[in-house]
């Protein structure tokens, strides 16, 4: 890294971490109520929650998680600098496709608040006249649906992007960082949601992407700590960065 040091290291490890903990603050305020993760997959991945949650909530949690992505980017910023020793096309390809796709997550997180309005209306409209708004729900969650597919798909080219990075053995980073990479820490964070009893799963489940990156930015930062003491051979210094 140039001549970032340890102190580089640790301020975007920090300030990543701590985006996608206040992102996953903001799922838990949108989505989190006490019920198991089964539970909450059959709420619509948690939608159905909303309707039950006053509007204080549905705002709150929506704009948490719009106006802390760059925070998230900023974590990014770290793993770019660890993968620049392999060359500009293993390192910068997965930190744009990582700050987009959580742009894309930011977006999505902005859309909860008429989600989750929608969703309270149409609840309302079916108990006062049996009459709702299953078509403007549909709409919504179609598009919401997209987004989420944009997401998954970048993570996915992303991660592998990363792996393939590491397992060159030019980065920063040991190459078994490559098993600990977003995708497989996001699916072991998912799972365990997904299988957590009451009240714990339907608070957990909800922050399941969230808590997968922050998992990463964590163990990334330090990783790269214990580099920077001389306790792996991977390099940091900058006459590295323009390799290819």
């Amino acid at each position: 890294m140039k001549r970032s040091g340890s102190g580089l290291i640790l301020a975007t490890g920090v300030v990543g971490a701590l985006g996608a903990f206040l992102m996953a603050v903001g799922d838990v305020i949108l989505l989190g109520r006490p019920i198991s993760g089964p539970a909450f997959l059959a709420t619509e991945m948690g939608r159905g929650n909303m309707i039950y949650l006053p509007q204080w909530r549905l705002a709150l949690g929506s704009i948490l998680g719009v106006v802390v992505v760059p925070l998230q980017i900023v974590g990014f910023w770290q793993v770019l600098e660890a993968l620049k020793p392999a060359g500009r096309w293993r390192s910068w390809p997965v930190f744009l496709i990582m700050a987009h796709m959580l742009i894309v997550g930011g977006a999505v997180h902005g859309t909860f608040m008429f989600v989750g309005t929608g969703l309270k209306t149409h609840h309302s409209l079916v108990e006062a006249s049996g009459t709702g708004l299953p078509e403007m729900l549909a709409y919504f969650f179609s598009y919401q649906t997209i987004m989420y597919l944009i997401a998954g798909v970048e993570l996915i080219v992303a991660s592998s992007w990363f792996v393939v990075a590491v397992l060159s053995g030019k980065t920063a980073y040991p190459r078994w960082m490559a098993v600990l990479n977003p995708l497989i820490l996001v699916a072991l964070t998912t799972l365990l949601g997904m299988v957590m009893p009451a009240p714990v799963g339907g608070y957990l489940a909800p922050t399941q992407f969230n808590s997968g990156i922050l998992l990463f930015f964590v163990i990334s930062t330090a990783v790269l700590l214990r580099n920077r003491a001389g306790l792996s051979p991977q390099p940091l210094d900058s006459e590295h960065n323009e390799r290819m």
